[in-house]
């Protein structure tokens, strides 16, 4: 009765990994869209805030020097973040200079007008 006991159980961890594994399968694929996975996609939603968090530090740095940074690294130089990010799928940030200035993913996906 044991090793009937025994043998289930091991049987139960196969099924359960093997399902785990489809599970994880299934989030890595693209989607029909086009628009990527779910993995993809919180990339991109973790940029996006990034971004957010970028223009709210160049607004503070507006509010405090009265003019807007010339590059992120003024941001860095001013203390107002303690480098400059990066993507989390590999892209890099840039400051575009302009009435408000803004900030861009190299990656043209992430970036939302």
């Amino acid at each position: 009765m044991k090793k009937f006991a025994i043998a289930m159980c091991i049987a139960l961890m196969v099924v359960s990994a093997m399902a785990v594994v489809g599970c994880l399968d299934g989030a890595t694929q693209k989607s029909d869209e086009g628009t990527g996975g779910p993995i993809k996609q919180a990339g991109s939603l973790a940029c996006q805030a990034t971004i957010k968090q970028l223009e709210s530090a160049i607004d503070n740095f507006y509010s405090m020097e009265g003019e807007s940074p010339q590059s992120l690294q003024d941001l860095v130089d001013i203390g107002f973040i303690e480098e400059i990010p990066t993507c989390s799928e590999g892209g890099k940030y840039r400051l575009i200079k302009g009435d408000p200035p803004g900030v861009e993913c190299t990656i043209k996906e992430h970036n939302v007008d």
